[in-house]
């Protein structure tokens, strides 16, 4: 106590300016906002793959901008500086690419000497950096576990099929069977995966990474026959449209038969094959 007490005195015993010691001003103060949210010094910031925000930085200095310096992860991109300044600010765009973690920081130095109210030489510079981290992650699924059901009743066009990109375009063989193949003049395709890909998926890229050479097939589904009724099938289609192609994974689970309108003349047979999908 007593030392806090002597060195307050200090600073008021001296009635001459000149006499005492530069006292630096306050370091530079530097806010972030990342895609227009505010940034915590230090903090984690979330960015999707192929997504893009932008990094905006205001600063302000009590003597005067002397540097700034600014890198993302090992690089460091150009900033525009004017010496002097007491306060601006600029922007970078970030896109998320790869994941992983990608470190920020900002550096701020301050010409103190600006500052020093007429002293006759420079006493030193003051820094500080603002440093925080982008998390590139993987997009999310937009659709998991859709239930699905595909019809057919006799000889009627299928429904159910158009959302991936199938036609169920006959029943034939024996035991009866589905022939399912891709919509004629689409462009889309079809692929098959072993079954225990479903669950593992969890994220658009995942899901893509999937859609390998050596999973495309030629010619038709005509794995379900309504002799089995249940099944553990996983397929998927890549459905083509102009605004961006879509990555469908399919899990057949089961499939039905029954008589419709029974001992009529309009006397009919429903098909049906149940699953769930995610895109």
């Amino acid at each position: 106590m007593m030392a806090a007490i002597i060195a307050a005195s200090s600073v008021f015993v001296s009635c001459n300016k000149d006499d005492d010691p530069y006292i630096p001003k306050d370091a530079p103060e530097i806010s972030v906002k990342f895609g227009g949210a505010d940034v915590a010094k230090n903090a984690t910031v979330i960015l999707k793959i192929g997504a893009k925000k932008t990094i905006d930085v205001s600063f302000v200095t009590e003597g005067g901008l002397k540097a700034i310096e600014f890198s993302i992860g090992t690089e460091s991109p150009g900033v525009p500086v004017t010496p002097g300044a007491t306060s601006g600010t600029f922007s970078i765009e970030l896109e998320g690419i790869v994941k992983g973690n990608i470190p920020i920081a900002i550096k701020v130095t301050d010409n103190q000497a600006a500052a020093s109210e007429g002293l006759p030489e420079a006493i030193g510079d003051l820094s500080d950096t603002f440093s925080f981290t982008v998390g590139v992650e993987e997009n999310e699924l937009e659709e998991v576990n859709f239930e699905f059901t595909w019809e057919r009743i006799g000889g009627t066009a299928a429904t159910g099929l158009t959302k991936y990109g199938l036609d169920w375009f006959q029943s034939a063989g024996t035991p009866l069977a589905a022939h399912i193949r891709i919509i004629a003049g689409s462009g889309n395709e079809w692929y098959k995966f072993d079954n225990t890909v479903y669950n593992a998926v969890t994220t658009k890229e995942g899901l893509k990474a999937l859609f390998t050479d050596d999973k495309k097939q030629t010619g038709n589904f005509t794995e379900v026959n309504f002799s089995t009724k249940t099944y553990n099938i996983v397929i998927g289609t890549k459905v083509v449209k102009a605004t961006g192609d879509e990555y469908h994974l399919i899990n057949i689970t089961a499939s039905n038969e029954v008589i419709i309108n029974a001992g009529t003349p309009t006397e009919s047979v429903r098909r049906t094959i149940t699953g769930r999908s995610k895109l």
